[in-house]
């Protein structure tokens, strides 16, 4: 007989059950099996057909459907007091005065502690801690460019004025972007409030194809999950998302777990890249009690200690670059999140060149002059063959998109996508050079068909016949035409008009020779071509 045990825990009972009920016909074991186990274990048989009949240990359920809970029960009255008085010992105290609660006070925390931690979190804490200690469905998305998660913040950090933005020190925001199936990362800085276009140009940005490290990214998402900003919801990013082809989903009211991979994207980016720059607000305190890189009074930073926005530009692409292509991801396998993008094989849809072109946004600068090296904005040069040097025209782009920009006329007319002159595509290097070389063409024939007028005239002038009076009156129309029948008419003309007559009926044949010869030229560039 094996010694007795005083007490088993719950999954040891269910095992000693359910081997019981196999023994027995429709679950219900002979006597002897009974004395058998219950002298195996060292308990009663009377313990044992107490198990037997024990519905929590058997699975089975009441005729009413529920099973009756046993032992002492916290309710959701005694609850409400808990987190009135915000302390279980002096609600415990208040409810065994009122002769609700009748056990110790170890049993009345045990049974506390029993209860879904959610809503205790609900009694003592609100809302917030609700809906923080609750378990949720999660949605997985099946394939990359199925959803983007979007958001954005004000990073803590301050960077050095600029004269295009301010005179004082920046505190800069930052948008992020984030692929749902693989968590490719992308960001955008800004350097003021975001506000509804700025968003949209942030996303249409994403939705162009790019090349990133060897792999093209980007895409139209089937829909972008953000929350309820109410630069979300203007009239500008209304338009947007409807000429890019996708569907918002907002995130419910203070529910910020609903768009988790944007806000540990922009948590990373806070460790990673905030927390580390030269004008951190958060990465250590001063004995004053301010900021360890700042001075208590912003306008008293010098600026000589902080990035400027260029470097800080820089640096936070260097940072996205490092998370997308340094940092392996556990759900892939040991994966970054470019290789997961690059192993996903689903197709992609990009953005249409009208939907970027209306979305993309106003620069500061009114308008841009077009050089021999092509407009320059932001630090690149942009080439087209359609933009004429010397001309002035608008700029329109998106952020952080620098491979190229919409160009428009001073009146508000789209003339072109200018590329940057390094990374022009090949199609459009071979429109640019086959534009440059018809130019070169024209301005040859132009500059042969001059050669050939001028010594065409310098013939006639030189042929030129005398009258017969010997004044030294050149007879123009008898010299041209090969008569002289209209002699005695032109000399009786006044001067102003024969020297008129004389010029027109000169230019005639100038202009006839120049149409042949232009003709002749241009048939033999169809026949080179």
């Amino acid at each position: 007989m094996s010694k007795a045990r005083n007490r088993f825990t719950v999954a040891e009972k269910r095992d000693i059950v359910s081997q019981l009920r196999r023994l027995g016909a429709e679950g219900r074991p002979p006597p002897e099996h009974i004395r058998a186990v219950a002298a195996q274990y060292g308990v009663t048989t009377r313990a044992v057909n107490l198990w037997l009949r024990d519905e929590t240990l058997t699975g089975e359920t009441s005729t009413s459907g529920e099973t009756p809970p046993k032992g002492f029960r916290v309710d959701v009255d005694m609850l409400t007091v808990v987190g009135n008085e915000q302390n279980r010992r002096t609600a415990y105290e208040k409810l065994r005065a009122a002769g609700i609660v009748n056990v110790a006070y170890s049993t009345f925390c045990r049974a506390v502690n029993d209860v879904d931690p959610s809503l205790v979190g609900a009694a003592l804490k609100g809302q917030k801690a609700l809906v923080g200690n609750r378990m949720y469905l999660k949605t997985v998305a099946p394939h990359r460019g199925w959803v983007y998660h979007l958001d954005h913040t004000q990073l803590d950090l301050f960077i050095a004025p600029s004269h295009r933005h301010t005179k004082r020190v920046v505190r800069p925001w930052v948008t992020v972007i984030v692929d749902g199936a693989t968590g490719l990362l992308w960001a955008f800085p800004w350097y003021r409030p975001v506000n509804g276009s700025m968003v949209a140009a942030a996303l249409a940005s994403v939705c162009t194809r790019q090349e990133y490290r060897g792999t093209v990214v980007g895409g139209v998402p089937e829909q972008v999950v953000l929350d309820n900003a109410g630069e979300h919801f203007t009239e500008q990013m209304a338009a947007a998302v409807t000429r890019i082809g996708t569907i918002m989903t907002p995130t419910h009211a203070r529910s910020s777990w609903q768009n988790g991979k944007a806000e540990r994207a922009i948590g990373l980016l806070m460790r990673r890249f905030a927390d580390r720059a030269p004008g951190a607000i958060n990465a250590g305190e001063a004995r004053d009690g301010g900021s360890r890189y700042l001075e208590n009074t912003r306008g008293n930073t010098d600026p000589a200690t902080l990035w400027t926005a260029r470097t800080f530009e820089r640096t936070l692409q260097n940072t996205v670059d490092e998370i997308n292509s340094e940092i392996p991801m556990k759900r892939h396998g040991g994966l970054t999140r470019i290789e997961a993008w690059r192993r996903d094989q689903t197709e992609l849809r990009f953005i249409t060149d009208l939907a970027a072109r209306l979305v993309a946004l106003p620069t500061a600068k009114d308008t841009y002059k077009a050089t021999k090296g092509g407009i320059s904005f932001n630090g690149h040069d942009y080439v087209h063959e359609d933009l004429h040097v010397g001309r002035r025209y608008k700029v329109r782009f998106l952020p952080t998109q620098t491979d190229f920009i919409e160009v428009f006329s001073e009146d508000d007319k789209h003339i072109a996508r200018a590329w940057r002159s390094d990374a022009i595509p090949a199609e459009e290097r071979k429109k640019f050079l086959a534009a440059r070389a018809r130019i070169e063409r024209d301005a040859k024939a132009i500059e042969s068909g001059l050669q050939a007028a001028r010594a065409h005239q310098a013939a006639l002038d030189n042929a030129d016949p005398r009258d017969d009076s010997g004044t030294g009156d050149v007879d123009l129309l008898g010299a041209l035409d090969g008569t002289n029948d209209e002699r005695a008419h032109v000399k009786a003309l006044p001067k102003k008009k024969r020297v008129r007559a004389a010029r027109e009926t000169r230019m005639a044949p100038d202009l006839a020779f120049l149409q042949e010869h232009l003709g002749y030229l241009n048939e033999k560039k169809e026949d080179e071509a």
